[in-house]
């Protein structure tokens, strides 16, 4: 993988999110990192579309993962923070699973029809 244009960040995950990443990263046999991209861009092109966010999961136990992301995807995510007033891991959670809701959805669609 090239990193050049990536920084490395690390995120706790909901456990939820996690273990979605990690079945989706199985079934098209991607690193988890690709897939954890994947969510992340999604939710951020729904959220730019002025989709609601989907609310903060709260649990105990929650895994930190690290990830390589795009320095332009940190970038609008530092921007998005400071706009929003948001704290960066709550944004970030947000739209990790906004991102896998609507490929959940886009997945499911596609399967009917």
């Amino acid at each position: 993988m090239d990193t050049e244009n990536m920084v490395y960040r690390s995120h706790v995950m909901n456990t939820d999110v996690d273990r979605a990443i990690r079945a989706e990263a199985t079934r098209r046999s991607s690193p988890a990192g690709v897939i954890f991209r994947l969510y992340l861009e999604t939710g951020l092109a729904q959220f730019e579309l002025e989709v609601p966010l989907p609310e903060a999961v709260d649990e105990e136990a929650c895994p930190l993962r690290a990830f390589h992301i795009y320095v332009h995807t940190d970038e609008h995510l530092r921007v998005l923070c400071y706009q929003r007033n948001f704290e960066r891991s709550d944004l970030v959670a947000r739209l990790l699973r906004l991102g896998m809701l609507t490929l959940e959805m886009t997945r499911k669609g596609s399967r009917g029809h």
